[in-house]
């Protein structure tokens, strides 16, 4: 996907996906995101933005606060994030 597609596809967006916890992650079109593990009653807050055709984020807590960028591919009802390591989150949209 081009940068262009990918902020298309995550701005004003909310996504279930699974990592860690089943999580909500909410992207906000000024680069801000929110996450939202209700399972686990934490949440937390961080940044997006989109650089050589990957998403990057950074979280204030989650991920030890470190940034990190996603190849992206568009599929049914959402998008597959691809870690540089090769381990795919499943993201779907929020109805």
């Amino acid at each position: 996907m081009t940068d262009s597609q990918i902020k298309q596809l995550l701005s004003d967006q909310e996504f279930r996906c699974k990592g860690r916890y089943k999580t909500l992650v909410e992207y906000h079109s000024n680069g801000t995101m929110n996450g939202f593990a209700p399972g686990h009653g934490v949440s937390d807050a961080g940044k997006w933005w989109v650089k050589d055709n990957h998403t990057c984020r950074q979280w204030r807590k989650w991920g030890k606060s470190e940034a990190a960028c996603f190849a992206v591919t568009r599929v049914d009802h959402g998008m597959n994030c691809t870690t540089e390591g090769g381990r795919h989150i499943p993201f779907t949209l929020k109805n």
